[in-house]
């Protein structure tokens, strides 16, 4: 078919069967011909963003779904997607923008509805992703995303009945689908039941050749059930899940599969958050007792704490064009598989000491300065949210209940809190007459260097599961880590039924209960109360 011959509609007919097909390539190459036809055509631009999107490039995607929307402002279909290319990026405000102006330009389309939802949802606006996914169901009553979403809006609210019968009806409404399977699969990990948890999941794959999502968190559940190596496999698959933080990259070097480093280079690179980059580092001083050379890319915050607490280890910030133009690096591996090759059986072995080192001078510095303030009092830092996961709500605690804690005489707290809800604290403080202290000369944004040095001059730290309780546990810091009930929040290496955490021998693990967390926290002010009573004899 040629261009001078080919007609718009042919051309997209083409495009839509490349498309369903799988055949991206050529649906791209169908739309690119249309649009030298007619410049700015809304479908064919829609299709090219949508391929954009697939492939993981964001910011095209973005690029042509924005050009194509101010050509075509009444577009729901355009407004949709820009709304799904800014969820996929966790940019939730500008995708629940762009889904209401889908659906103020077709507020029939139940699929608009329940993006909307899944990006409300994703917001912990569970109410109103609720009523989302329910205006969907008006439209359609078995529309299987809506019912899909509503029953994990129920699940992740613990109204588990309703969950239940959303989740029955989307089985129902047709074939075998991989996503009821997974809904399923969150609402029995949600209850604890963590072997029907993985059946489902176990489901989900058998049901779609797409299955990366679904084998990873089949693996998850074995490794959250502390079978490391059972779901090891499985959880390899995360290189091709659909997420921003790539487990591919420096794809042109060798991967490291476990196998012996006896005179070899190896590269290891952080492919999640700081606090897994530093839960994994307590292995890297096991590569350096057998490879020639180990190298370590880290996000640019943890470059000097690596540096001092690694000596021999090169450190380089991520972005580092050195790494790229290195020829002389033998092996890559990101820093997740040091676990599957190098501590697979981490629930039998004795927790390793303290492995980061704090700058000496700013920890003695943080301490006097603190101690002039409290005098004798002990020094307890807290922290309550984890504002940069995608599980937040679960795993962040309303500054509220800590109000008892807060009520503790003889103490002096330090606000650990990063990010936006770093002065919810303020107020309920002053309140109950806390002797708090929030240090403004801590750079949060910065290097950890800071953020270490104070921890290292606490007494304890209690704080929920983000990466203060990792750079507190890293440091050999007494701490207590506030594990969010079974679910969503559940990060695997925190596992299941252990009040000691494995990689950190400081670490002792209180575990929340879903719907009770009131109950909770007056456990938690019993025993610090506790704590300073034995210290004040």
């Amino acid at each position: 078919m040629k261009n001078g011959d080919s007609s718009i509609t042919e051309l997209m007919q083409e495009a839509a069967t490349c498309f369903n097909a799988g055949d991206l390539p050529g649906a791209q190459l169908a739309c690119e011909r249309l649009i030298e036809i007619e410049p700015g055509h809304p479908d064919a631009l829609n299709v090219l963003a949508v391929i954009a999107r697939a492939n993981k490039k964001w910011g095209r995607a973005e690029e042509i779904a924005k050009e194509a929307f101010a050509v075509n402002p009444n577009s729901a279909r355009l407004a949709n997607t820009l709304g799904l290319i800014f969820l996929d990026q966790r940019r939730l405000n500008e995708a629940i923008e762009s889904f209401e102006t889908a659906i103020g330009l077709n507020d029939q389309h139940s699929g608009y509805l329940s993006n909307l939802g899944s990006a409300l949802q994703a917001d912990a606006q569970w109410e109103t992703a609720k009523d989302a996914f329910s205006r969907a169901l008006v439209i359609d009553p078995i529309f299987r995303a809506a019912l899909i979403g509503r029953a994990s809006v129920a699940t992740d609210m613990g109204v588990f009945a309703e969950a239940v019968a959303d989740l029955a009806l989307a089985k129902k409404s047709g074939p075998p689908d991989p996503a009821v399977e997974t809904g399923f699969a969150k609402l029995f990990l949600a209850q604890g039941n963590l072997d029907a948890a993985y059946k489902a999941f176990d489901a989900a794959v058998a049901l779609t050749e797409h299955v990366a999502d679904a084998k990873v968190n089949r693996g998850l559940i074995r490794m959250m059930q502390g079978r490391i190596q059972d779901g090891w496999e499985d959880y390899a698959s995360r290189r091709w899940r659909r997420w921003s933080r790539s487990a591919s990259r420096y794809s042109h070097l060798h991967p490291w599969k476990g196998e012996n480093l006896a005179g070899k280079s190896i590269l290891i690179w952080c492919e999640q958050g700081l606090g897994e980059a530093i839960l994994c580092a307590s292995l890297i001083n096991k590569l350096t007792a057998e490879a020639g050379r180990v190298t370590v890319e880290v996000d640019a915050r943890l470059v000097s704490l690596f540096e001092r607490s690694f000596p021999a280890v090169e450190v380089v910030a991520q972005g580092t064009e050195a790494i790229d133009e290195d020829n002389s690096i033998d092996i890559q591996a990101p820093i997740f598989e040091l676990i599957g090759y190098r501590s697979s059986n981490a629930l039998t072995q004795a927790p390793g000491a303290a492995f980061l080192w704090p700058d000496e001078d700013q920890k003695e510095a943080f301490a006097m300065e603190y101690r002039a303030l409290g005098g004798d009092n002990p020094l307890v830092g807290i922290s309550w949210g984890s504002p940069a996961a995608a599980t937040a709500r679960q795993k962040s605690l309303p500054i509220d209940i800590f109000e008892p804690i807060l009520r503790i005489p003889d103490v002096t707290f330090v606000n650990l809190q990063y990010g936006p809800a770093r002065h919810e604290i303020a107020g309920i403080a002053q309140s109950v007459g806390a002797n708090l202290i929030t240090d403004s000369t801590i750079d949060l944004d910065g290097s950890l260097d800071s953020p270490a040095a104070q921890i290292a001059a606490l007494d304890l730290v209690i704080t929920v599961t983000n990466s203060t309780a990792h750079l507190a546990g890293a440091l050999g810091k007494e701490t207590w880590v506030l594990v969010p009930p079974l679910g969503l929040g559940s990060m695997w290496y925190w596992f299941t039924d252990i009040d000691k955490s494995p990689w950190y021998e400081s670490v002792t693990l209180m575990r929340r209960t879903l719907g009770a967390d009131t109950q909770f926290m007056s456990q938690v002010t019993r025993r610090l109360k506790a704590w300073v009573d034995r210290r004040s004899k």
